[in-house]
């Protein structure tokens, strides 16, 4: 229902609603009267179809003045037929009606000049005083100057007199015309009151009920626009209930709506729907009175809209360049991250060597101190020995033991047998990766157990960092020279560059994840 919207924004919304609906109750409405032109039937008795065509007509009065004056033509045409001057003159007064109604008020005076008084019936004289107040209403309301409009004040409230004997009393229409009288004296309590029992007397989804509120809006002071446009909400809600297109509520509050910035909905209200309805009911007056501030709300639209784009467009240069700046500082990022991954491969491969090198220095510390000890209490042991020979005197016995040990060759292979298992126990690939850097019929095989080849301990030895012949020769107890061939010979089995080789050998054989942890 209607009052189940209160507040402005409220109705407003309500409206918004209402509106979407627009075409189901236009297509109710047009159900309803195409039901009553199947009503009409071929040689059906003039008075029903002359009834019928007269209801029709008063269904399309707001909806197609074309319609409407199709349907009291066809009434008209009836009459002159069956010779009904009284059905006649009732028709030209019901043209004359919506001609006032839609605007044409040439058209009107000029139609109402043709019908004389004598040719009202008694029961004709309501309609008659009606039209003829009608149109001295809506001249008032639009003549040029104050001579005019004085004139048709006078006629319509003498006309309003005379149709006051015609009205029911307590009737909307009763009301509507007592309330035009206490407008015209201004007493705005009792225009107030009557507008107010209008409402009273009125179904929230009749026509009525749309111009009671209409009026009632129009009794209330413009500082007080929240309340006027709110009842102009509910009077244009009623019209789009009745699948009207002649109104004039929904133009108000386009009009209101667009004097408080919301411009998006006043062009919406007036250009989807007040100006496509006021042309399809092919008036005069609503199209006159939209293009009076149309304009000025087409002008602000653009104006907005245009904005808009230009909002948008920097929006989106905005957004692009932001873009842009991102996608550099991503390719930054990613370039520092893979800097950082290399850095963060390059240490773990340092801190590996770092640990290997530590390990490695482990291993042969603990060798070379338990090398050290071995010979410290050898050395004792042989001091003790020879030195109870010495305080005996017994040279001789002296000289033959020494000449009886064993030669040093022993020792020497005694060594090679203890680096050979301590280097790899540090890397137990070490040959086969070693062999991988040679080609293939030059590989060497290990013959004798664990121990390695005169090439490999020098391979051993640049691996241990050692690469200066001089030391290789002292530490293997080899001449220089044969170390020299050793290297040279080892260089030439290798697949690669052979300048390369000793550099390859050097990062040979990581220590094995068990040994490092």
């Amino acid at each position: 229902m209607l009052l189940s919207c209160s507040g402005s924004s409220d109705t407003v919304a309500c409206l918004d609603k209402e509106l979407g609906l627009k075409e189901t109750y236009r297509k109710a409405f047009l159900d309803k009267v195409g039901a009553m032109k199947n009503m009409r039937t071929e040689g059906m008795p003039f008075a029903e179809e002359y009834r019928l065509n007269s209801l029709i007509a008063e269904e399309y009065s707001s909806y197609s003045f074309d319609s409407t004056m199709t349907y009291l033509e066809m009434n008209h045409a009836l009459s002159v037929k069956y010779k009904d001057d009284a059905r006649l003159t009732e028709t030209e007064l019901l043209k004359v009606k919506e001609y006032i109604r839609a605007g044409y008020h040439v058209e009107a005076s000029n139609l109402l000049a043709t019908i004389r008084p004598t040719m009202i019936k008694p029961e004709q004289k309501r309609l008659w005083f009606s039209v003829r107040h009608s149109l001295a209403g809506e001249m008032m309301s639009y003549s040029g100057g104050l001579d005019l409009y004085w004139v048709k004040f006078a006629e319509r409230n003498e006309m309003r007199d005379s149709l006051m004997r015609y009205i029911e009393p307590d009737s909307f229409e009763w009301y509507f015309l007592n309330r035009e009288a206490a407008l015209s004296a201004k007493d705005s309590v009792s225009v107030r009151r009557l507008t107010e029992e209008m409402l009273h007397r009125t179904d929230e989804s009749s026509s009525d009920y749309a111009a009671a509120c209409w009026f009632y809006a129009e009794g209330i002071s413009p500082k007080d626009w929240k309340q006027k446009l709110e009842w102009l909400c509910k009077s244009a809600i009623s019209d789009v209930r009745c699948a009207k297109r002649d109104y004039a509520a929904l133009n108000d509050v386009a009009r209101m709506l667009f004097q408080k910035g919301d411009i998006n909905r006043a062009f919406r209200y007036v250009a989807d729907h007040g100006l496509p309805d006021a042309l399809a009911f092919n008036g005069k007056l609503r199209p006159w009175q939209i293009s009076q501030f149309f304009p000025m709300v087409e002008r602000a639209y653009e104006a907005k809209q245009a904005k808009q784009r230009h909002l948008i467009l920097a929006g989106m240069a905005f957004v692009s360049l932001l873009l842009i700046v991102l996608a550099f500082l991503l390719a930054a990022l990613l370039r520092h991250h893979k800097i950082l991954r290399k850095t963060n491969e390059r240490l773990k491969a340092l801190n590996l060597r770092l640990e290997e090198s530590d390990k490695v220095k482990e291993e042969y510390i603990a060798l070379f101190l338990e090398k050290v000890s071995d010979n410290i209490n050898k050395n004792r042991k042989n001091q003790n020995h020879f030195l109870k020979y010495l305080r005996r005197g017994d040279y001789k016995y002296l000289i033959d033991e020494i000449e009886s040990k064993p030669p040093v060759e022993d020792d020497i292979r005694q060594f090679y047998k203890m680096f050979d298992e301590a280097f790899l126990n540090l890397y137990p690939d070490f040959v086969a990766q070693v062999n991988s850097l040679l080609a293939e019929n030059e590989r060497i095989t290990l013959k004798d157990g664990d121990s390695l080849t005169p090439e490999l301990r020098i391979c051993a030895l640049i691996r241990l960092g050692v690469t200066d012949s001089g030391k290789m020769a002292s530490l293997l107890h080899y001449s220089a020279n044969t170390v020299y061939n050793y290297r040279a010979r080892i260089r030439n089995k290798a697949t690669g560059p052979r300048d390369k080789f000793e550099d390859e050998v050097k990062h040979l054989s990581m220590l094995n994840a068990e040994d490092v942890g």
